[in-house]
């Protein structure tokens, strides 16, 4: 992973712009994931639930939440004040700028006047190095969290150079080709993947995640070497 790398930067106007295009076009069954996602806090939370959305990005996940489940109380967190701009405008289309509440800043920046339900953090933590930093951000989740609150999580995982990631990873570089991807620019997004993404084992990621106090993940969904998993805080 780049030394240099910064989400915040990285994730521009420019980017902030194109990105919900571009990550569907990215990302086999995008749509399906925040779908599945979706289905597990219904069924899982109250009807008044609070609920943390880490990487909250362009607001469609936010929007979502919002529209279908009036008395829920969301807080959504992003380091990118570009992509946090689109955000807002987007809760203002969809009149919910006053029903949700965004932070921008690391999830540590996040102040809620109870501990949260759930929270969801997707396909945000392989943009942090193995160095402590995704302790912190699930740490920061934890702590946000009521006791037996739910955090869903999805990343790219699996160790780069085996075999067995080499073949998804080609994989998924074709599927982007087939659904019409310029082969150059394709290039280039695994280009970016190899040198700005830092993804973890499955070992090792449930490693991390009971490290910090969460249970053991259950996966919900998996495509290529995406995942979706669902942990809990200890009770």
């Amino acid at each position: 992973m780049a030394a240099d790398f910064d989400p915040a930067q990285h994730f521009d106007d420019t980017l902030a712009a194109t990105y919900d295009g571009m990550i569907r076009d990215a990302i086999p069954g995008y749509e399906a994931l925040h779908e599945m996602a979706y289905a597990l806090l219904r069924h899982l939370l109250p009807a008044a639930a609070s609920v943390l959305v880490v990487g909250a990005g362009t607001g469609q996940e936010l929007v979502a939440y919002g529209t279908a489940n009036p008395d829920w109380s969301l807080t959504g967190v992003d380091v990118s004040a570009s992509m946090l701009a689109v955000a807002n405008g987007r809760l203002r289309e969809a009149g919910l700028e006053d029903r949700i509440r965004l932070v921008h800043g690391e999830a540590t920046a996040v102040e809620l006047e109870r501990p949260c339900d759930a929270a969801t953090v997707l396909l945000v933590m392989h943009f942090l190095p193995d160095d402590g930093a995704k302790e912190g951000l699930l740490r920061a989740v934890y702590e946000r969290l009521a006791p037996g609150g739910y955090l869903l999580l999805a990343d790219l995982t699996g160790c780069p150079g085996d075999p067995a990631f080499e073949r998804l990873f080609a994989a998924w570089g074709q599927h982007m080709v087939n659904g019409g991807g310029d082969v150059e620019e394709v290039s280039q997004r695994l280009d970016h993947v190899r040198r700005d993404v830092c993804c973890l084992s499955e070992p090792r990621l449930v490693e991390v995640l009971e490290g910090v106090g969460f249970s053991p993940p259950q996966r919900f969904y998996t495509a290529f070497l995406f995942n979706g998993w669902l942990t809990q805080k200890s009770a």
